[in-house]
């Protein structure tokens, strides 16, 4: 505790101590409670500073002393001529402290549709006022893609069918282009304009691949206490990016599996150069974290230190079909 922290406490204790004793005799005030119940270091400074005495017995009686009653009884008149000013700051304060806790979430629980014998889900939680931009960021780090290729979100608000995608060619405000009909570019649009309206959408990743990821508002959050965006749970690897799809996915597998196939080995050698692996929830999270980070531009991120891609300009790795 600083030295003000410190005074301010032994001040607070004085004046309470003489608020709540009774008179004992002439020009001393007794605490009518147990010394456990107040701070040891501000009753240490008090006795020090002669303001009061406590008694050696097992209640631990504190006797005020004259100085100290004096001293107790001035800080009462002064704390009351500016008890409502002090109230109002304190008041005012706790709110705005309140505010500053609040973190308003969203929770998704997103599946990627890899066909019915193949589970690939994640949940995570993200920040109610992010763009659909970086919504769709922090997609692409939870199934571990690379942000390759161009991308679509789907979904129906305000009684409209709309498409949000990575670039719009200029569509300028989002709900003017709604009334239009028109695509809206993810970065002029927040999710909080159509969540938690919108209960249900479609994010499509790789118009070739065609990547079909189901998207549900699982809760709306208040405050979360934790960091965000977050991945709370998931299963199932995603796949390597330029897989061929569905179909090429299971080609992959096979060959990953199977030790006689001709394939095997470079399968195994572009599962390493890809990542690919079972989902490992801190993995998740710290690439998450990075990206967001990111995406927003702020100053700790170091250049080259995890490349988040440019839509449509990564090199391709084409997995040889059989």
């Amino acid at each position: 505790m600083d030295t003000d922290s410190r005074d301010l406490l032994d001040m607070l204790t004085l004046m309470y101590l003489a608020a709540t004793s009774k008179a004992e005799g002439r020009g001393s005030k007794t605490k009518q409670v147990s010394t456990g119940t107040l701070s040891r270091e501000a009753l240490a400074d008090l006795v020090r500073s002669g303001y009061i005495r406590v008694s050696k017995d097992p209640a631990g009686r504190i006797e005020l002393t004259p100085a100290g009653a004096a001293t107790g009884e001035f800080m009462k008149e002064l704390f009351s001529a500016f008890q409502e000013d002090i109230f109002t700051t304190v008041a005012a304060s706790s709110k705005k402290q309140e505010k500053k806790r609040q973190n308003p979430a969203f929770k998704f629980h997103i599946v990627l549709d890899l066909g019915h014998d193949l589970t690939c889900w994640r949940d995570i939680v993200v920040p109610q006022h992010i763009t659909f931009g970086q919504f769709h960021e922090i997609i692409q780090s939870a199934f571990l893609w690379e942000d390759s290729h161009l991308f679509e979100f789907r979904l129906t608000t305000h009684g409209r069918k709309i498409e949000i995608v990575s670039d719009a060619d200029g569509a300028g405000a989002a709900f003017a282009a709604i009334a239009h009909n028109g695509p809206v570019d993810a970065e002029s649009m927040t999710i909080d304009e159509v969540f938690p309206r919108t209960k249900n959408a479609v994010y499509e990743y790789d118009f070739g691949d065609s990547w079909l990821h189901s998207i549900h508002l699982a809760e709306t959050i208040r405050s979360y206490p934790g960091t965000l965006p977050c991945c709370t749970a998931g299963e199932g690897a995603a796949p390597p990016e330029d897989v061929g799809g569905s179909y090429g996915f299971r080609e992959f597998l096979s060959a990953l599996s199977d030790v006689t196939d001709p394939d095997h080995d470079g399968a195994v050698t572009w599962a390493g150069t890809e990542n690919y692996g079972p989902f490992d929830l801190d993995e998740v999270n710290e690439r998450m974290q990075h990206w967001y980070r990111a995406s927003r531009g702020d100053s700790e991120e170091e250049e080259g230190s995890l490349e988040t891609g440019t839509s449509g300009g990564a090199d391709i790795l084409t997995f040889p079909q059989k």
